[in-house]
């Protein structure tokens, strides 16, 4: 990360998880969450479809409406602070955040609009269901009656006065305005293509976050840097408690994780360990094939314990000094430090 140029921030469901948010692993995970669609045998995919809006719009909201009162008010967990540290601090600038979630939370813990994409929309945007107008969810709160399972109010467009949806992408979804999602994707290639050079390729640091199997969009967009790596020149450190490699199937790439590190370096005995070896496998693997692999790094925990180990790891090698919030800098550390 700290020798990359660019780093990305990519992230799945799992990255909320430390901050108290369900990931629907699973109907049992989902019905758990929501006891009245295990009653009617309800998948998640079923719910969170517009032909289930259209067709029971009070019920609809319920679930969406629990989940953006859900998701506004709680807050993100620190390790998204810390990737927009290493990105503020170390990188210059130079990151950007791609995310599957809809829970706005990479805004919410600073990171700025414009660097950031939601691939699958964002919660706090509805459109109309008649007009397609994307405003900002009008309600801060939406009224749940638990009992019955609907929402009491639901927000309309003060456009047209039709019945509005939250702006995501929903399964079987062919009316969604990904407008808004379009113009974060075109921010986002706009900074690629000026970050890279046929001539010079530009070393990316790819941190993902959760992203799991289920619905493998941010794997396969981590994925698709790490195969071309003949142009982006990619390092892809992978923070997952559960899903390993098993969908990369790249002959061009190389995989690191706590059981074969002994490979690169000596064994290692705990995460610390395995973390602080890191440093000498690129170097190694740029040796041995002059930089023509990608390089694959699994960390097998916790989104926000991996996020921690990889920030102070980082500050270990780095020294932060702070005279001012508006003068932030920071030196390399004295080789005797």
């Amino acid at each position: 990360i700290i020798q990359s140029k660019v780093l990305l921030a990519t992230a799945g469901a799992g990255m909320g998880s430390d901050s108290g948010l369900p990931t629907f692993r699973g109907n049992e995970g989902f019905w758990k969450n929501y006891p009245l669609f295990k009653k009617t045998q309800m998948s998640f995919y079923e719910a969170a479809s517009p032909a289930f809006f259209e067709s029971n719009p009070a019920q609809y909201w319920y679930f969406y409406g629990h989940r953006y009162n859900m998701y506004t008010t709680t807050k993100p967990h620190n390790g998204f602070k810390m990737l927009l540290d290493i990105g503020e601090r170390v990188k210059q600038g130079n990151y950007f955040a791609y995310t599957s979630n809809v829970d706005g939370h990479f805004q919410k813990a600073g990171f700025p609009e414009e660097k950031v994409v939601e691939c699958h929309g964002s919660i706090n945007h509805c459109q109309c269901y008649n007009c397609r107008t994307i405003i900002p969810t009008p309600l801060k709160h939406i009224p749940i009656d638990f009992t019955e399972c609907v929402a009491t109010e639901l927000p309309c467009c003060p456009k047209c006065k039709c019945l509005l949806r939250p702006n995501i992408l929903m399964f079987g979804d062919y009316d969604w305005n990904d407008n808004r999602t379009a113009i974060q994707e075109m921010l986002f290639h706009r900074f690629v293509n000026q970050h890279t050079s046929m001539v010079k390729r530009t070393s990316y640091a790819i941190v993902e976050v959760g992203a799991g199997l289920a619905v493998p969009t941010i794997r396969h967009m981590g994925e698709f840097y790490l195969e071309n790596n003949q142009k982006y020149k990619t390092t892809l450190i992978r923070i997952n408690l559960e899903d390993n490699n098993d969908a990369l199937d790249c002959k061009d790439v190389d995989i690191v994780n706590e059981e074969n590190v002994h490979l690169h370096k000596e064994a290692v005995d705990n995460k610390e360990q395995f973390l602080s070896n890191l440093e000498t496998i690129r170097s190694e693997d740029e040796e041995k094939n002059k930089n023509e692999h990608g390089l694959l790094v699994e960390m097998r925990t916790g989104g926000l314990h991996g996020i921690e180990m990889i920030h102070n790891h980082i500050k270990s090698c780095l020294l932060y000094t702070s005279p001012s919030p508006r003068d932030a800098t920071l030196s390399r550390m004295p080789s005797s430090a």
